[in-house]
């Protein structure tokens, strides 16, 4: 659980995190709430199964304005791979480069608009999002709610 400071970035580079110790699920990979910055740079995330709400291999999740970047890592069988969901007035933006997320549970990269109104900014760069059982990518977006997209501008 990352919860810095609003000016903190957070650094976490070649880690192997397995959510799936002896006889019990994990809950989140890596689940971040606050902080500038969150860099995940050539780690491998598997395995985090936790019924939900958790059950992601990373849950990026910002009550202010954030940013997410993973390059050269590799997110696999957790529930949701990659799950971005800011509260509040939270902004995610979020750049994923030359990374697999790749046979997740459920989807791949979960996008949610539906307990914030500041949005969130996602691009993914040579990378894989597939395998997944249920979506590659999935978006969620209330009906006049905040503005998530997915892709370069």
């Amino acid at each position: 659980v990352i919860n810095a400071a609003a000016t903190d970035v957070v650094v976490l580079r070649g880690l192997d995190i397995n959510g799936a110790p002896p006889n019990a699920p994990g809950l989140n990979g890596i689940r971040f709430l606050a902080g500038a910055a969150l860099h995940v740079e050539e780690c491998l995330i598997h395995g985090s199964t936790g019924a939900a709400p958790n059950g992601n291999g990373i849950v990026f999740a910002p009550s202010g304005t954030s940013e997410l970047y993973v390059h050269n890592s590799t997110i696999i069988r957790n529930n949701n791979g990659v799950r971005i969901q800011p509260t509040g007035s939270g902004v995610a933006s979020v750049l994923i480069d030359n990374s697999r997320i790749d046979n997740n549970n459920l989807a791949g990269l979960k996008a949610e608009g539906t307990d914030n109104t500041g949005g969130s900014n996602t691009t993914i760069v040579n990378s894989s999002v597939s395998g997944n059982t249920n979506a590659g990518i999935s978006i969620l977006n209330p009906v006049g709610g905040p503005i998530i997209k997915i892709g370069a501008d």
